[in-house]
């Protein structure tokens, strides 16, 4: 394999379990290009002061962390309007605000914390 092909090889991510919109799912990190489309998405629709696109842009990043039995992202079988005719933007916040601790937190940072 060349060194080219070794770096852009994605890394195998280890699903995390994590308590988000009252239960338990398997999450998996997201990549930078997917968080960086996300911070813009947010920033953008806060300066068109376009709530229903904040929602729509939280509800989509928390759909596309959420990974199904076969490691899927749920976003591929859930629908953002789905998500949020069932759960609150608060909730749904909530679990963004999780996510994003998450996609920002080293390797093994997460263990380390609920040990100390």
């Amino acid at each position: 394999m060349s060194i080219k092909s070794q770096l852009l090889t994605p890394i195998k991510q280890t699903p995390i379990s994590i308590t988000i919109l009252g239960g338990e799912y398997n999450v998996t990190r997201l990549t930078a290009a997917r968080l960086n489309s996300y911070d813009k998405d947010i920033k953008k629709h806060q300066a068109d002061n376009n709530g229903e696109k904040l929602n729509e842009a939280s509800a989509a990043l928390v759909l596309d962390s959420i990974i199904d039995e076969d490691g899927l992202p749920m976003s591929s079988s859930v629908s953002t309007s789905d998500l949020m005719c069932v759960h609150t933007p608060t909730a749904i916040n909530a679990a963004v605000t999780r996510l994003i601790q998450l996609n920002f937190m080293g390797e093994g940072a997460e263990a380390e914390a609920k040990n100390a």
